[in-house]
């Protein structure tokens, strides 16, 4: 939770440090779809922005096991062209355990965590606001989670390693 907060720090000075772009975040508001955790898995994500450097979602989808579930911020860095680079920092949903059993049947668990992220926006040619989204994702995996690893070990179950390094992509509209 202390990480959550110092993101949210660096965020809120990111938006009074940097000179402003021609290109304005301020008050725009959008919806994306899209795959990865800012995304809640499979799903949707919906984006506000205070000011032209911060922003702050929630998105939804489905994760495998059920819904889910991220919030955070995003801390835009400045850029007058059309790529814009951001940090993100959120908390929900960041990774599952599915168990096949040899009846066919699936067990499956989520867990939830603090991620960050580095990313970037390429902006429409159109100058409407709306954009793609690219990051790489950096999940702080809960104690919970490596216990139920560590259990499946012990019990001989072969277990692939989670990938340490995430990725999202999605598409972004612009609703103002």
């Amino acid at each position: 939770m202390k990480k959550v907060v110092l993101l949210m720090v660096m965020a809120l000075t990111l938006n009074t440090s940097f000179a402003q772009s021609d290109y304005s975040n301020e008050g725009q508001f959008h919806l994306g779809l899209g795959l990865g955790l800012t995304y809640g898995g499979f799903g949707g994500r919906a984006v506000y922005n205070p000011t032209d450097y911060l922003g702050a979602f929630l998105g939804l989808g489905y994760n495998l096991d059920g819904l889910g579930y991220n919030f955070g911020l995003m801390g835009y860095l400045p850029s007058e062209g059309r790529v814009q680079a951001y940090l993100s920092g959120m908390y929900g949903t960041n990774a599952v355990i599915a168990v096949e059993f040899v009846d066919g049947s699936t067990e499956t668990e989520s867990y939830t965590g603090v991620t960050f992220g580095v990313g970037m926006m390429l902006k429409s040619k159109k100058g409407n606001g709306n954009y793609w989204d690219f990051g790489i994702l950096l999940p702080i995996r809960s104690s919970e989670y490596n216990d139920d690893i560590d259990a499946l070990e012990s019990f001989g179950v072969d277990v692939d390693d989670p990938w340490p390094v995430l990725i999202n992509v999605g598409y972004n509209i612009n609703l103002n």
